[in-house]
């Protein structure tokens, strides 16, 4: 591998796109975690009780209103495609039945 990243949260993931984008596809990136996912926080937490699906966030609630973001944060979110306004949206405090 031409790097190894520790941490598949947010910081790692974005680390190992910096990375790729910098030296081009070719490169082989190992990124290691402790959990079976990756995210970090960011991602959503969905879970059954009594017959009703819950969601909550896991740390995105506040990529709605990305300030005080720095200008490099802000970037990543429009080269992954992550529609800002669109996220705010679709954010709900309720449960689905």
């Amino acid at each position: 591998y031409d790097v190894v990243i520790i941490g598949a949260g947010g910081h790692g993931l974005a680390a190992a796109y910096y990375y790729r984008k910098l030296h081009g596809p070719q490169s082989r990136i190992l990124i290691l975690d402790n959990h079976d996912d990756f995210g970090g926080h960011a991602k959503r937490n969905e879970f059954v009780y009594e017959g009703r699906t819950y969601l909550g966030y896991g740390g995105t609630m506040s990529v709605a209103t990305p300030y005080p973001y720095s200008y490099m944060a802000k970037r990543l979110l429009v080269d992954l495609g992550v529609d800002v306004p669109r996220n705010a949206e679709s954010v709900s405090y309720t449960h689905l039945t």
